[in-house]
């Protein structure tokens, strides 16, 4: 109590946005002030992971695209794949993964750009086991972007040297996006 400045579940991508809160179930949260050593830290969450017999993440799937991608409704409601990819005791997903949607309506290959590209961005928290981005994206390049330029900033997203999610170190998956007027 008595802590100022502190947010939890927000959408940091888009602060204050409609709808960029987190919906999920908190089942503890501990806070220090001031901050911990790094050992104090690691051994504060192998305790909290311990008593809740989670096991440590090491892969993930960060999923990305537009709202077909994104879902619609809450979490509850499974109309997402991240939903129902970690539907508990679905087994979709091994325990040691993590995944992470940023897919949101609207987007086009360049909102791909920007969060592949931001300082600190998913593309710079790789875990030591699998990093796999899976992504559908082009419903809304349509109307913008003849077929061959919507090809080629797909294959630019993830193929650019250097800045390319390929070029990173990361798996890919390119769902095909069938949606239609």
């Amino acid at each position: 109590t008595g802590l100022s400045g502190a947010e939890i579940g927000r959408y940091g991508y888009a602060p204050g946005g409609s709808g960029s809160w987190g919906i999920f179930d908190l089942y503890e949260m501990v806070v220090y002030a001031p901050g911990l050593s790094h050992a104090d830290a690691q051994a504060v969450s192998t305790a909290l992971m311990q008593s809740h017999t989670i096991v440590p993440v090491t892969s993930q799937l960060v999923l990305d695209g537009d709202s077909i991608m994104r879902g619609t409704g809450d979490v509850t409601h499974h109309h997402s794949a991240a939903a129902i990819l970690t539907e508990p005791g679905a087994g979709h997903i091994p325990p040691d993964w993590r995944v992470v949607n940023y897919a949101a309506a609207g987007n086009r290959v360049e909102e791909l750009v920007l969060r592949r590209d931001a300082n600190n961005g998913w593309t710079d928290q790789q875990l030591p086991g699998r990093n796999v981005l899976a992504f559908e994206i082009g419903r809304n390049d349509w109307g913008a972007r003849t077929a061959q330029e919507h090809y080629a900033n797909v294959v630019d997203y993830l193929g650019a040297s250097g800045s390319g999610v390929l070029a990173q170190g990361w798996d890919a998956r390119v769902m095909a996006n069938i949606a239609t007027a």
